[in-house]
């Protein structure tokens, strides 16, 4: 009987983090497709671009969003 406690102790921290990867890797594929759309589309709008202080379409829009011409996000799905 005091096994599955046991269990599931040591699973909640492997689906946590399992959960947590996920979502990292949906939110970098979000912004991923936010960069390249912001840059390629002249009508696209982010579901993020709020208002003047919260616009990812900014972000992806300046010299920020790269490193060594790879956008941020991609350094996320690859890291």
């Amino acid at each position: 009987m005091m096994v599955a406690p046991a269990l599931n102790q040591k699973r909640f921290p492997v689906l946590f983090f399992l959960v947590l990867c996920v979502v990292g890797v949906l939110v970098s594929l979000e912004l991923t497709r936010v960069y390249y759309l912001a840059r390629t589309d002249p009508d696209y709008h982010s579901f993020c671009a709020i208002n003047e202080a919260f616009n990812c379409e900014v972000v992806a829009l300046s010299s920020h969003a790269t490193v060594f011409g790879v956008p941020l996000s991609v350094w996320g799905l690859a890291g």
